[in-house]
């Protein structure tokens, strides 16, 4: 249970990591020069 635990924060982790990698990109985009 604890292990499902560690796995699944790990999993949020590398997510919310990946989610701000990509708004970063977004932003660039979106930002006017």
């Amino acid at each position: 249970m604890f292990k499902a635990f560690q796995a699944a924060q790990r999993a949020l982790k590398h997510g919310s990591l990946i989610l701000a990698i990509k708004g970063k990109k977004l932003l660039r985009e979106t930002l006017p020069r």
